[in-house]
């Protein structure tokens, strides 16, 4: 069966951002001392989204690589892709 889309789950804009968070920091995120991340876009964007998006890309060094995120006419991130 395929699901019918709701406008809400249509991609509305798409984000490239470059992370380099490293393992002592990504502790700080788990710890619970933050939930989100804020990174900026390659075009200069500040982009927050929730730190449970990156666990797929977590190594033991942390999180390293560029990024292709995709959200809805809500700002609601919908998909997150290393490139």
């Amino acid at each position: 069966m395929v699901k019918k889309l709701t406008e809400t789950d249509i991609v509305a804009e798409q984000y490239i951002v470059e992370l380099a968070i490293s393992k002592q920091e990504l502790l700080k995120y788990y710890r619970g001392t933050a939930r989100q991340i804020s990174a900026v876009g390659v075009e200069g964007q500040t982009i927050r989204f929730p730190i449970t998006a990156i666990q797929p890309f977590v190594t033991h060094e942390g999180v390293f690589g560029r990024f292709q995120l995709q959200v809805n006419s809500e700002g609601r991130l919908l998909t997150i892709r290393s490139q």
